[in-house]
């Protein structure tokens, strides 16, 4: 079985997450600003605020589980 796929787009508001978001198989989180956020979630990506005082705590919760 392969193993979880993981892509963090930084700077996730811009057109990137857009491409992104839909040439990969697996999870795509992506930092931006709030206002991002909901254009992210309908792209596929899981946002998280760039500004998130544990960013790597949050990107662990969202991690998929190998």
């Amino acid at each position: 079985m392969d193993k979880p796929s993981l892509f963090m787009v930084p700077m996730a508001g811009g057109n990137n997450s857009f491409t992104t978001g839909n040439l990969c198989r697996g999870t795509v989180i992506g930092t931006a600003s709030p206002r991002h956020h909901e254009t992210l979630r309908a792209q596929g990506v899981q946002p998280i605020d760039y500004n998130d005082i544990d960013l790597a705590g949050s990107v662990l919760k969202l991690a998929p589980v190998a």
